[in-house]
This record gives structure tokens, sequence and C-alpha cells, in this order.
């Protein structure tokens, strides 16, 4: 395994360019793209990995903060896990994703999330899959909503750091995702191609909602990677703006469906449009969820606790596994053990078991998802590290009733 140690910007950044070109992330003779790379690696602490004396992996880390219902907890994303050709099939990713996620408990983070390139790599840390994100793509003239009255304004990269407090105080619901570098997003806003964005203002002039995405071709697609509100209000001032670009383009990809609307209730004759998708192969209406994210808990205690139930208390023995604790040269092996939760308007977790309760068996991988709502604990049993008796998975799937989880940010 190659030499880990910190990156340095004298002596990586070339390096890294040219990795984060050669896996195709940004393109090569775009210096822009080059410029946004140098602002994020100069904002996230980052680890290399040399081959021949020279970066050839990286694994980055941000701050930021993920909500539990109305609780905030610390968070680590782990980004941009990046192996050139050179460093491919060496354990090169593996070492420094277990540095990031010990480097992040360090910094008192409770939970780490990422981005996953595919299912499957991630499980290895401990990592469990996050709900659907649901992807519309539609015909902007058909969405049943007001037009606003007044005009929007422009935005751009340079307007980053007015769009990223919007982010921090937007409309926020639970498995919502605070990431704190403002250079993080203006490096996403320089790698969209043919960035468009605009927004709304207050008569304070302070930035209320905006979108933004890629603007293609002159009649669409138009892919909205954001689109962030201070309150519904503004989230219907949006999607009216879409409408109001319906006179020229003629499809809108949205990629992740606001957690407060069904879409298909704002569509004109949905049904028969996407049959007439279906038969014609074109591309103005459909729809398609998938999972993109990750997380996992990093501090059971803290997550135990964050947890504020209205519905009964259900007390249980916990017997968890951490896939971290069998990584060869781990510094960090996890959180696997036994212990006793009670989940309940006041939620707590005791070392060891207590007698006579019910015991879970999970993955830290599966708890973790139980623990967001992502999937209730009777389908974590059919498909994933988990199982119990089925009286307590009967309780669990009672009693943990959250909202639909959504990072609404883009890592």
């Amino acid at each position: 395994m190659g030499t880990k140690r910190a990156y340095d910007e004298g002596r990586d950044l070339d390096a890294l360019t040219r990795m984060w070109r050669e896996v195709g992330w940004i393109d090569r003779d775009d210096d822009d793209d080059a410029l946004g790379l140098k602002e994020f690696l100069a904002a996230a602490p980052t680890l290399v990995a040399d081959v021949r004396g020279e970066a050839e992996c990286a694994v980055s880390r941000s701050t930021g903060s993920i909500r539990h219902e109305a609780t905030d907890l610390p968070l680590c994303v782990v980004a941009a896990v990046t192996t050139s050709h050179v460093g491919r099939r060496q354990g090169l990713a593996t070492g420094l994703v277990a540095e990031t996620l010990a480097a992040g408990v360090d910094d008192g983070a409770a939970v780490a999330a990422l981005g996953m390139f595919d299912q499957g790599f991630y499980d290895r840390f401990g990592f469990g899959t996050s709900g659907y994100e649901h992807r519309w793509t539609f015909d902007p003239a058909t969405l049943k909503v007001p037009v606003p009255e007044s005009p929007p304004v422009r935005l751009g990269v340079d307007d980053a750091a007015e769009m990223h407090a919007l982010l921090v105080r937007r409309a926020r619901g639970h498995g919502s995702v605070v990431v704190d570098p403002v250079d993080a997003l203006r490096a996403e806003l320089r790698w969209t191609e043919d960035l468009f964005a605009l927004g709304y203002r207050a008569d304070d002039g302070r930035l209320t909602s905006f979108l933004a995405g890629s603007a293609k071709d002159e009649f669409g697609p138009y892919e909205i990677e954001w689109m962030v509100y201070e309150d519904a209000g503004g989230l219907l001032d949006l999607l009216g703006l879409l409408r109001s670009l319906g006179d020229q383009v003629g499809c809108v990809v949205l990629n992740a469906e606001p957690v407060e609307i069904q879409l298909q209730d704002l569509l004109e004759t949905p049904m028969r449009a996407r049959r007439a998708f279906r038969r014609g192969g074109g591309s103005e209406v459909a729809h398609e969820a998938f999972a993109e994210q990750q997380i996992r808990i990093l501090d059971l205690r803290a997550c135990v606790e964050a947890v504020r139930l209205q519905t009964p208390t259900v007390v249980f023995g916990l017997r968890l596994t951490d896939p971290l604790a069998d990584l060869p040269g781990t510094p960090w092996v996890g959180v696997g053990g036994e212990y006793t939760v009670r989940f309940g308007p006041e939620s707590t977790l005791i070392d060891g078991f207590e007698p006579g309760l019910p015991i879970l068996d999970a993955s830290i991988n599966a708890f973790s998802r139980l623990w967001m709502g992502e999937r209730p604990a009777s389908s974590l049993a059919l498909t994933d590290l988990l199982d119990g008796p089925a009286g307590l998975l009967a309780d669990l799937d009672r009693s943990l009733r959250f909202p639909r989880p959504s990072a609404g940010w883009t890592f």
C-alpha cells in the first residue's frame, strides 16, 4: 500500500488535477474546472496516497450537520474518493476512507455520509444505503402552478456565498444535510456544465429561493440540481418559474423531487403524458427513483439519544457488528458491541445487555438505516444484516415512524 499523508497544495495540486481529468471528473481543457478543484481542496481536508512518490489516490472530507427530526447532529461528509489509473487495485482508497472516518470521529462527527459510485464498495466501512430520491422528467408547460408576477434574478458562481447562506437556512426536514464549506458549493457550480441559476429576493434584498442546474440545449432538457427555498411559497415560486420557461423549454429534469409535494399532483394529465412517452420514446415525461447516497453512525450514543418518539417506547438488547473491526490496519474499529437501547420520548443507550430483553442482531450498516428511518425493521430483516424476534421487529415498525428522509444536498 502506498504512503498515506495529508494533501499539500504546492506538492499535490497538479497530480490531483491530472487524476481528476484522467477519471473524467473535470474536463481536460477547462481551466474553470481546475480552479473549482483547487478551491474545493483548499476547503476540504484531504488525504492522499503516493505511488512512486506521487499522489495517485485522494479522499476529502467536509464538516456539516444532518437533521434527525428536530435534532441537528455533526456530520462528516466523505467526498471525492478518487483513484488514478496507476493507483487502482492496491487498496489505496480503502486505507484512505478508513483514515478519513477516523478523522471524522476525532472531529466529533456523529454521522458520516457520502455519495456512492456503486452499491457495495462502502459496505465494508459500515455504510448503509439511503432512501430513494425521485427524479422527474416533464414538460414545464404542464405544471399547474401560477407564474410569479415579479421576474427572477440571475445568479452564478460569484453568488455562491449568498446561495450557500440560503441553503443553510432553507426549509429543512428529517435527514436534511448542511455542508459547511462555501467553496464546496462554489466548486459544484463551477463544475456544472452550461450552468444556469435563477432566484427570487425579498423586498429587503435577501435571497429567498433559487434553482440551479444545467441548460444543455435550446429546448432542453434543463437539468435542475438545486431547488432551494425558505418556505413553501418559495417552492411554488420556483415551480412557477419553471412553468414560465415552458414557452421555449420542452423538457426539464428535476433530479430530486421536493419532499413536501408529490409532483404528479401538479402536472396536467400526467397519466396520459406517461402513456404517450412510453409509446413514442420521447423525453417529455418520466419518473424514476434511485438511491445514490449512504450514511453510517459514528457516535452511537449521540444518535440514539437524538431519537424523540411520540409512539410507544421500545426497549431491547442490541448486538451490533461493525465491519471496520475486520478491516486490517484501520485506525478506528467502529462501534460494534452489546448494548441496551431504549427508544422513546427520552432515548438512552447503555453498555451491555439488561436481562430478559429481546435481542436485535444488526450490522451498523443496517442499524444506521433503521435509525434514520430509511427502511422499517421488518424490511431490513428481509434484505440486510438485521434479525430479531418477530414481536420486536413489529414493535420497531410501529415506533420508529419518521418522515421520509432527504439530504437536499449533493455530495
